[in-house]
């Protein structure tokens, strides 16, 4: 069965500041999300904790490989939790459009899920071996 709500969510967020919305989650772990400035020419990339010019090249391509070795950690690491591996997750793709918006993005970066899909790929191996060995 399909739940229903009458309540505009979609408005209720074009109409209610963000902080506000956050505010109200009393208590939970929301924060602050990957965002661009209002003219696009940063961007803040929450898994790290930093902002970038979007035009400043050679920081987002190190961005992007910081950000990858990071994912690779996260999902390798990964117990109950997937924040941080979606942080990652966000943070890479980001930064890959914005490179491949600008022509820039580095030989090998075939598509952007590639790298992703590859890292839960070398995950899912690594527990089927620790099955495979009793553990």
């Amino acid at each position: 069965m399909k739940r229903t709500t009458r309540f505009d969510w979609d408005g209720h967020l074009e109409r209610t500041p963000y902080n506000k919305v956050l505010r109200d989650m009393h208590g939970t772990r929301c924060i602050i999300p990957t965002m661009f400035s209002p003219d696009r020419s940063q961007v803040y990339l929450k898994s790290l904790d930093v902002a970038y010019r979007t035009d400043d090249i050679g920081g987002l391509t190190g961005a992007l490989a910081e950000i990858l070795d990071n994912l690779r950690r996260a999902v390798a690491l990964m117990t109950w939790s997937c924040e941080r591996v979606h942080l990652c997750e966000v943070d890479y793709l980001t930064v890959w459009g914005i490179l491949y918006n600008a022509d820039a993005l580095p030989d090998g970066y075939i598509y952007p899920e590639h790298y992703l899909e590859q890292a839960w790929r070398e995950c899912a191996d690594r527990d089927r071996a620790g099955e495979a060995a009793g553990g």
